[in-house]
């Protein structure tokens, strides 16, 4: 009865006609600027701004535009490819008295998209940012967190079993929002994204979460987790990376490597940063290691499950500034900066805006300005 009721409910179908027309918003003066971006394959992947979605098979050297059929490229609000061909998005197409969120699929690397309205939470409720995660060639899981405030990490899970041409969700909520990866239709995980963030595991296609607990680092059983979602490779051969913030101490990064798709799991690596209780940025660099970027400095580090470490320089990124970063493989990586260059001259501060996607072929040793879609 549940089933028949979630699925006249909550089903959606997609529509291939145009969006809904209403107000669009004004494109901001910094239009150009990258919002968000990932490597999908090798050199190839995509890059976010105002203007729309892009795509490149050339490490940032060429962009070809593949944006949803939305009402407004502005309204976008996360992107995901799975690989170069299948890709998935969420937009907000309303504003807060009438939201209009809507889930976005291509199966041909963004040459045409289907559209499949979603409604969720109350009839005020917004969508602010979305983890997509495929499972084989049909299933496809979407975690929408509602738009509210940092304070609050709400989701709400939806499944397709057609590649994301139809939607419905499921009827019990994650216990929060954040990033998740299945390794098959009945296993998941979910990395919370918030305040407090957690780690959660699935056995029953995301219909109940379970949290799970690592083994820690002495001294740092108190210390603040920030995880990432773990990676699987087809063998079962797992990695998971998480950062502990150790309060007024220094911060340490740990790798956890699991043999049976993350049913047990071995602290393999730590290390510690050269921050006091900063945060720092985090990217899986292939299957072995992860790279993290030193809090307003271009320094990377890589972490490998070996335990080995290695200090790169990041030649080619602006100082004082700290990457986000995404690599497909082990050496090609995008990092994106986005700050502000301040200098104070007779006693006023002038400040400028920096924004910049940067490509590296060579695993993070340098690194080369992309070119702007």
């Amino acid at each position: 009865m549940i089933k028949r009721i979630s699925v006249l409910l909550l089903c959606a179908l997609p529509l291939l006609a145009a969006p809904p027309a209403f107000a669009s918003p004004e494109l901001p003066e910094r239009a150009r600027d990258f919002l968000e971006d990932a490597m999908v394959s090798g050199a190839s992947g995509w890059a976010r701004t105002y203007r729309g979605l892009y795509w490149t098979d050339g490490g940032g050297v060429g962009w070809r535009k593949i944006t949803p059929p939305v009402a407004h490229p502005a309204t976008l609000r996360s992107i995901e490819f799975a690989d170069t061909e299948r890709g998935w998005a969420l937009a907000e197409e309303g504003n807060e008295p009438h939201p209009r969120p809507a889930l976005f699929a291509t199966q041909d690397g963004g040459h045409s998209w289907t559209r499949t309205p979603i409604h969720f939470g109350s009839r005020y409720s917004q969508a602010g940012s979305a983890s997509f995660a495929a499972v084989g060639a049909h299933r496809v899981l979407a975690l929408v967190r509602e738009s509210r405030n940092t304070a609050f990490s709400i989701g709400y899970l939806f499944v397709s079993h057609d590649g994301g041409r139809r939607w419905h969700q499921l009827p019990e909520p994650p216990p929060h929002a954040g990033e998740i990866v299945f390794t098959s239709t009945r296993d998941g995980w979910l990395a919370e994204e918030g305040p407090n963030p957690s780690l959660y595991r699935t056995r029953d296609e995301g219909r109940s979460w379970q949290e799970v607990r690592l083994q820690r680092p002495t001294g740092l059983v108190k210390a603040r987790a920030d995880y990432l979602a773990p990676r699987f490779e087809a063998d079962g051969h797992g990695v998971l990376a998480a950062t502990y913030d150790n309060f007024e101490k220094r911060a340490f990064t740990v790798l956890y490597t699991s043999e049976d798709f993350g049913r047990h799991w071995t602290l393999s690596a730590s290390t510690r940063l050269l921050v006091e209780g900063n945060p720092v940025a985090a990217a899986y660099r292939g299957f072995e290691s992860v790279m993290t970027a030193i809090f307003e400095t271009p320094q990377l580090g890589l972490l490998s499950v070996d335990d080995s470490t290695l200090s790169l320089a990041g030649a080619g990124l602006p100082a004082e500034y700290s990457p986000s970063l995404s690599f497909s493989d082990s050496e090609n990586g995008f990092g994106r900066i986005d700050g502000e260059d301040c200098t104070v001259k007779a006693r006023r501060a002038r400040c400028t805006d920096v924004n910049n996607l940067y490509y590296t072929g060579d695993g993070g040793t340098s690194w080369a300005p992309t070119t702007r879609p």
